[in-house]
C-alpha cells in the first residue's frame, strides 16, 4: 500500500516550491508514495496537479481548525509542511494526531523588522524543536532562518526537470519574439516583483547603457512602479526556455534569497549569471560562470559585471553537468524517497 504523504502550502501559485512539486508529479511522483496536498486557496495550477495524479484538500487556513482538519483526512504517513514560520501550528497538530513523520521545510530567508514578528519567529522555533521529527532546508541560510542553526538540518533543495534545456529555442526566433534587434544586450530575470528581489536595480542598469534590454519574467505588486522604455514584462512564464535563449545573461540582485531556483535553471540554460552576494551559494552551481557582487555595490559596478557576464557567451553543454546537481528532478526524487522510507 503506498504511504500517504500530506503536502501543506498556500496555494498552487507561480512559485519556486510549487513549479518543484508540480516538476515531482509530471514526472511520476515519489516510488510507493501517494502525494496529496493541503492548501487554503485556489491556485492557477490546481487543474495540473490534479491531471498529473494529485489530490488536492481544502483547508480554511485557521490555527483552530488544523487539527481537525488533519483528523478527517488522515491518517497521514508524513505531513510534509512548507508554510515556513507557520509550520510550527501545523507540525504541533500532526504530531497530536499520531503523525510518525512531521517534516519542516524552509524555502527561504525572512528578515523580520518588527518587533511582534520576531517573537512570533521565536516562538514557532520553540514549536518546531519538539514538533517537527525532520527539519529540510533549501540552503544553510534558510535553515538559519527558520531554525536558528544549520546543524542537523538536511539540506533538500527544490529542483526542476532541467532536461527541458537540453534543446533550446532558436535564439534569432526567442530574440525576434521579444522584439530584440542583434546588436540589444538583453538581461533576463524571474521572480515575482516584490521588494526583496531587488528588480529596480535591473533598471538601473539600463538606464546606464542604451543598448541593454532587461526581460522581466513575473508579476506582482510592484508591476506598475517598474515600468522603464528598457524593460521587457513578460508577466507569469512557467518555461523559462524561450526567455533564457533570448538572453545574453541572467540577474539577480536580490535583498534576500532562500535558493534562487530561477539561477539555477538559468545555469542549466547555459547563461553566464550575476547575483547579488546576499543568494546562497549552494545555488551557484556553475561558480565560474557566476559572479556575485555585493548588494550595496553602486549601480556602475552592477553594468560592468554585467557587460562582462555577457562576454563569456553561451554554454549548449550546462544542461548535462545540472542533471548530476541535486536541483534536478530525478536526485530530488531520490532525496524525497530516502526521507519517506526514513532512511
Amino acid at each position: 500500500m503506498n504511504r500517504r504523504i500530506l503536502h501543506v502550502l498556500r496555494r498552487f501559485e507561480p512559485g519556486g516550491v510549487e513549479l518543484w512539486l508540480l516538476d515531482l508529479l509530471r514526472s511520476g511522483g515519489v516510488p510507493g508514495c501517494r502525494l496529496e496536498f493541503l492548501t487554503t486557496l485556489d491556485g492557477r495550477y490546481d487543474g495540473e496537479v490534479r491531471q498529473a495524479g494529485g489530490v488536492l484538500h481544502r483547508w480554511d487556513g485557521s490555527i483552530a481548525s488544523i487539527r481537525e482538519t488533519l483528523e478527517t483526512l488522515g491518517p497521514f504517513d508524513a505531513v510534509h509542511s512548507h508554510v515556513h514560520r507557520f509550520s510550527g501550528f501545523i507540525l504541533d497538530a500532526a504530531r497530536h494526531v499520531g503523525t510518525p513523520l512531521c517534516i519542516a521545510h524552509s524555502h527561504c530567508q525572512q528578515p523580520e523588522r518588527w518587533w511582534w514578528r520576531r517573537v512570533y519567529g521565536g516562538v514557532m522555533r520553540r514549536i518546531l524543536a519538539t514538533g517537527a521529527t525532520l527539519r529540510l532546508a533549501v540552503s544553510r541560510a534558510a535553515a538559519v532562518d527558520l531554525f536558528g542553526t544549520a546543524d542537523g538540518v538536511t539540506i533538500a533543495p527544490a529542483a526542476r526537470d532541467l532536461r527541458r534545456y537540453a534543446h533550446p529555442s532558436d535564439r534569432a526566433s526567442a530574440r525576434a519574439r521579444f522584439g530584440l534587434s542583434d546588436d540589444c544586450i538583453a538581461i533576463a530575470h524571474a521572480g515575482r516583483l516584490v521588494p526583496e528581489k531587488n528588480q529596480r536595480l535591473l533598471l538601473d542598469i539600463a538606464s546606464r547603457h542604451p543598448r541593454i534590454r532587461v526581460l522581466l519574467a513575473g508579476d506582482g505588486p510592484l508591476r506598475d512602479s517598474l515600468r522603464h522604455p528598457q524593460a521587457i514584462h513578460l508577466g507569469h512564464v512557467e518555461d523559462l526556455a524561450s526567455v533564457f535563449a533570448a538572453a545574453d545573461c541572467f540577474a539577480l540582485p536580490s535583498r534576500s534569497e532562500g535558493l534562487g531556483l530561477s539561477l539555477v535553471e538559468a545555469q542549466a540554460a547555459g547563461l553566464p549569471c550575476v547575483v547579488s552576494d546576499r543568494v546562497p551559494e549552494e545555488a551557484m552551481v556553475e561558480p565560474g560562470r557566476v559572479e556575485r557582487v555585493g548588494l550595496d555595490s553602486p549601480a556602475a559596478h552592477w553594468t560592468a559585471a554585467v557587460l562582462r557576464a555577457c562576454e563569456k557567451g553561451f554554454d549548449s553543454g550546462a544542461w548535462r553537468r545540472l542533471l548530476l546537481s541535486p536541483f534536478h528532478i530525478e536526485r530530488s526524487r531520490e532525496l524525497l524517497e530516502a526521507v519517506y522510507d526514513g532512511r
